[in-house]
């Protein structure tokens, strides 16, 4: 009676250990895993839905990606990111004035991973499970040891040897406990990174095709468009401030010294 006792006794470090490892499993599936792929997903049809735009006019690109955005979980990053485009009114060939936007901050400023993968999938915890699980095994094997040696008998040569029977099958459980924590640990540091990685490299994408929509950074032309927008003020009020026109020529023939 007191062996069969022992044995159950012996049991519950390696029991609690897979209970432990079973739970974190579902949970990581289901809290990470799931939620992860449905990211990657989205991230991938946003992604492929923008690049429809690529060849499409400069002009109506903002308004396309308002209609693109809308509703979805990057809406906010992405109203954020439109308000820093400067618009730009450009003559077209057959005279009309059109309207296109450049960009003065990098898309990636607003699409970043912390605020779009990192933060809805919590990696920062999901990351530190596999040293837990680790953690959890060990601890596992431990127990397994000192519950065999507090119900060590050596009194007469017959307990000894039934103590030793049953130490060596309780450090047997709590190292398999140990292993199946250890070999946990390995699969889900494998589909953490691997799940992660793809939604960083569909997001990354998307910063990409995103910001190729838009014209960066100022050059000559576009500071020569708003000389020639200061003369023409200018030249209504030249009979206030004859100086305007004078700086404005100054301005259009060095454009680089007007910003």
């Amino acid at each position: 009676m007191a062996t069969s006792f022992a044995n159950v006794i012996q049991l519950v470090p390696p029991a609690l250990v897979v209970t432990v490892l079973v739970y974190a499993l579902y949970a990581f599936f289901t809290k990470y895993m799931s939620p992860a792929k449905k990211l990657a997903i989205t991230l991938l049809w946003i992604r492929d839905t923008v690049n429809t735009m690529r060849n499409s006019e400069p002009h109506i690109r903002q308004a396309g990606l308002n209609k693109i955005f809308k509703n979805t979980f990057l809406e906010e990053n992405w109203k954020e990111f439109s308000r820093t485009l400067h618009e730009h009114k450009f003559v077209d060939t057959d005279g009309t004035v059109k309207v296109r936007h450049r960009s003065t901050v990098p898309v990636s400023c607003f699409f970043t991973a912390s605020a779009i993968i990192d933060k809805p999938l919590k990696v920062q915890y999901f990351k530190h499970l596999p040293g837990i699980l680790t953690g959890v095994g060990i601890i596992g094997t431990f127990a397994g040891l000192l519950f065999g040696l507090s119900n060590f008998d050596a009194t007469t040569p017959d307990s000894i040897n039934r103590s030793v029977g049953l130490l060596l099958s309780g450090v047997r459980d709590a190292f398999y406990a140990s292993a199946f924590a250890i070999t946990a640990s390995m699969v889900v540091t494998h589909l953490e990174k691997l799940s992660y990685q793809r939604c960083l490299n569909n997001l990354e994408e998307l910063n990409s095709l995103v910001g190729k929509m838009f014209d960066s950074g100022v050059i000559e032309e576009y500071l020569a468009t708003l000389a020639n927008q200061n003369i023409s003020n200018c030249q209504r009020r030249l009979n206030f401030d004859p100086l305007c026109f004078v700086n404005a020529k100054v301005n259009l023939t060095h454009p680089s010294n007007s910003f």
